[in-house]
């Protein structure tokens, strides 16, 4: 059996993040002079808190880009200042655990705010992917178990802190702007809190009732088993949201679907558009490594190549640029293409009628509107069979395939040619609306 590792894909994908400064820009025109972004979703809601990594890496939340390759290129720090902590409770202070950013990001102190109720939307981007990520927050000094699938790679979360919270911006150390959240919610004002990971809600987290004690701070981040867990927390931020409002269902979801396209993190659930329209219907064999290119510009979405967060795989409209923001083709408003995998290993086995090998991963499209030609980019790497790994190398250009079908069996497949560009196998391909299925074949 032949067997080949199919490594990271080496081009960025995700939204570019805000320029330099922190300000939200729109992409649908990247040579043009910067405008601001609809809201995640499309949701119209008051906005407390808004920011993203700095594409320098040299604040707190300093997310470089798309994929672990960008992450992992940012500058090296230790543990304690690598803290990734949100404390919603003023009373309670810290010394250099307080996430703090550069100027230009967060507002200028505020009175305290009373607010009918306050949703939070966080995507956590992990740094080293060292130890096995298990805790995702704690709570006045009890960490709470809340697993996610692949946690160790990212994870993206979003919880409600109920009605009648009082919502504060203060300025805390260092003159620092520092959005927090007081623990003015009491069991009798009916507050609950609502917690979910990759979209969906955890059990554990049904009854969280965080903002109900006294002196007892919400901190969200990573613990990695193993370290100093209650007092450094790890995993980057790459977005922050917060409004003042109590969304519904359709609304959140709307909203973790914008992230999670913007930052390449699978979702145990639809991803909509705007309009609530379903972009990828959610079905347990397909819920890995999904990423799209689309545009959606009332939900401030302009996505023309990218790359989950844990990769094999870079789908890029048009042809390749070396980021997102770089790439010229303009994608209609509206038009998108999610795609997934059904986590077969990436190894060579037998072929079926028309071809000597097939890969074992069988990836899922689902095209919406006119995305138009795309290019798939694959790198090859060896693995513990280098001898096989030699044969594979060594095939003729012409023997290597893209099949895709319109049926999850890869019946009546169309063959697209596959060509070698260094170690980087490429594809290039038109799929149509609907539901698509493919894998990789040698002839």
């Amino acid at each position: 059996m032949f067997r080949a590792i199919l490594a990271a894909a080496v081009l960025a994908g995700a939204c570019a993040p805000p320029d330099g400064a922190g300000n939200d820009v729109d992409a649908a025109t990247p040579d043009a002079p910067a405008r601001p972004r609809p809201q995640p979703g499309g949701v119209t809601a008051p906005i407390l808190w808004w920011a993203w990594g700095a594409p320098d890496g040299t604040r707190l939340i300093d997310v470089t880009g798309s994929g672990k390759d960008a992450v992992a290129a940012a500058p090296a720090i230790d543990n304690r200042t690598e803290a990734r902590l949100f404390n919603f409770n003023p009373a309670v202070s810290f010394t250099d655990e307080v996430l703090e950013v550069a100027d230009g990001i967060f507002p200028t102190a505020q009175p305290p705010i009373l607010v009918p109720a306050v949703e939070v939307f966080a995507v956590f981007r992990d740094r080293d992917r060292v130890g096995t990520r298990q805790w995702i927050f704690r709570e006045g000094g009890a960490s709470r178990f809340a697993l996610a699938k692949d946690w160790d790679a990212a994870g993206a979360i979003a919880f409600d802190l109920g009605p009648r919270c009082r919502a504060t911006a203060t300025a805390p150390l260092d003159g620092e702007p520092l959005f927090v959240v007081g623990a003015a919610c009491a069991a009798a004002t009916g507050a609950t809190s609502h917690l979910a990971i990759n979209g969906v809600a955890s059990a554990g987290a049904a009854q969280f009732d965080g903002f109900t004690a006294p002196g007892g701070p919400l901190q969200l981040g990573g613990c990695v088993v193993g370290d100093d867990c209650p007092g450094h927390w790890r995993g980057v931020i790459a977005e922050i949201y917060v409004v003042a409002a109590a969304l519904d269902a359709a609304a959140r979801a709307k909203i973790t679907s914008t992230l999670a396209l913007r930052w390449g993190l699978t979702l145990a659930a639809d991803v909509v558009d705007a309009t609530g329209r379903v972009l990828w219907p959610d079905e347990p064999r397909w819920r890995h490594d999904v990423a799209a290119i689309a545009r959606d510009d009332a939900a401030g979405l302009d996505q023309r190549q990218a790359n989950p967060y844990n990769t094999v795989l870079t789908v890029a409209a048009g042809a390749a640029a070396p980021t997102n923001a770089e790439n010229p083709t303009v994608i209609p408003d509206g038009a998108a293409l999610v795609w997934g995998h059904d986590d077969v290993g990436l190894y060579w086995t037998g072929g079926p009628t028309g071809a000597r090998f097939r890969n074992g991963r069988t990836w899922r499209f689902v095209a919406t509107g006119a995305v138009g030609a795309v290019t798939l980019r694959w790198a090859a790497a060896e693995d513990d069979a280098p001898e096989e790994v030699a044969a594979v190398a060594a095939t003729d250009a012409d023997d290597l395939f893209l099949w895709i079908s319109g049926r999850p069996e890869l019946t009546a497949p169309i063959a697209t040619p596959v060509t070698r560009e260094g170690n980087v196998w490429v594809a290039r391909a038109t799929f149509p609306p609907g539901t698509s299925y493919a894998t990789l074949i040698i002839r």
